[in-house]
């Protein structure tokens, strides 16, 4: 009788195959979620043959991020060769779109690698990489441009020598909004062409360790909800239910509290200094007060929710006056969605602190949502004790 012989499979052809199928897991759960056994089930294979090509799952993300490096460098490359600099810029925006949108299933990973690279080294150096190899196209085609006497050399971004930098703007005003940390008493009206509700809430906010913290004091049947971020770990906890849940990526962008604010906003996860470029606009003057105007548009690998920020700086205190949010519909075509005005400058602690914000979304008639700080403290130490599991947990600290 004759017996079947079993086929070894190619290594290089279930390799993709593994790809293929932790790239799908990753985006669907998450790197921490996702196990060796869901990547070999969703690949139709062993945990053997996994191991076979990787010593383990960060092994597997590592080539992941590689993989996803391959036509950075291609296009890197493709425009290294082109005859001249014009040339070459042009090849690189007209492979922009299209290299976006082979790009879009590593959008969800992008977010697993940045979360990653935070505490990896390995991870880091790979981010880095991708970041300077950007970086290197545009310097060393504008290099060219000087070289051939067709670009100058500016020393500054609007053509003065006295202009300060765009990057050094926006980062005395996230200064002076949130300090190194800071503890706020808010109280919240949130409006609506049909009902007026109002919130109290205390919020901490540690940039160094990237971390936040809300808990909700008033009214009665919202108090003790509290809302915890860690790195790019979002929690809230509903004291009604007692239970905790983890709010996804793609859950951002939600409402807070139903108000026009969202959970990035209370999370304070994005950051203007960090995660945009900055560029200084031609407006010198906003309702009477001299300021700065610049446009802001997020890093190739930063995780936003905006397409592009427009702010106005107070030039004097640098205090902040107006942020400008906006989608884009097209390519190259931003939509404004809401904007964000802060009055009521007070200096604390030797920072120019606006006590009003009021955000107006632009597609809501009606609808707005004012913030007025009763209770500011800066720069103090913030108790690790706050950013924790049990603290969110602790409905009576809102009594």
């Amino acid at each position: 009788m004759a017996t079947r012989r079993a086929v070894r499979r190619q290594p290089e052809v279930s390799r993709g195959e593994i790809l293929d199928a932790a790239l799908a897991c990753f985006t669907a759960h998450g790197y921490h979620e996702t196990s060796i056994d869901e990547i070999a089930d969703r690949a139709g294979l062993s945990k053997g043959a996994i191991y076979w090509h990787f010593a383990g799952k960060r092994e597997l993300f590592l080539a992941l991020v590689d993989r996803a490096q391959e036509p950075v460098e291609a296009l890197a490359q493709s425009v290294a060769e082109a005859p001249d600099w014009r040339s070459a810029l042009r090849a690189l925006f007209a492979r922009i779109p299209d290299y976006i949108e082979e790009q879009l299933p590593f959008v969800r990973l992008s977010f697993e690698y940045l979360s990653q690279s935070a505490h990896d080294p390995g991870i880091r150096a790979r981010q880095e990489r991708k970041q300077k190899t950007w970086n290197a196209v545009l310097h060393e085609q504008l290099a060219r441009g000087v070289a051939a006497g067709e670009l100058r050399a500016a020393d500054a971004q609007d053509g003065r020598a006295d202009a300060p930098d765009a990057a050094e703007i926006v980062r005395r005003a996230e200064d002076a909004l949130r300090g190194n940390t800071a503890e706020m008493k808010l109280h919240m009206t949130i409006t609506t062409p049909r009902w007026t509700r109002e919130l109290v809430v205390r919020t901490w906010d540690d940039r160094p360790h990237d971390r936040s913290f809300v808990r909700v004091l008033e009214p009665e049947k919202d108090k003790g909800t509290a809302f915890l971020r860690d790195h790019d770990a979002f929690w809230t906890w509903l004291p009604r239910v007692e239970r905790a849940m983890r709010i996804p990526p793609s859950m951002m962008l939600q409402s807070w509290m139903g108000s026009d604010f969202t959970n990035d906003d209370l999370a304070r996860e994005s950051s203007l200094e960090k995660d945009y470029v900055a560029v200084l606009l031609p407006g010198s003057e906003l309702d009477g007060v001299p300021a700065w105007q610049l446009a802001l548009q997020p890093k190739p690998e930063a995780p936003v929710v905006w397409a592009k920020v427009e702010l106005w700086i107070e030039k004097a205190r640098y205090a902040p006056l107006l942020y400008t949010y906006f989608d884009e519909r097209g390519a190259g075509q931003f939509e404004p969605l809401r904007t964000l005005r802060f009055s009521g400058v007070k200096e604390v602690q030797g920072r120019p602190l606006p006590h009003q914000w009021e955000m107006t979304p632009l597609d809501k008639p009606g609808h707005s949502t004012r913030v007025e700080l009763e209770e500011v403290v800066l720069d103090q130490k913030l108790s690790d004790e706050i950013f924790t599991q049990s603290n969110l947990r602790n409905s009576e600290a809102a009594r």
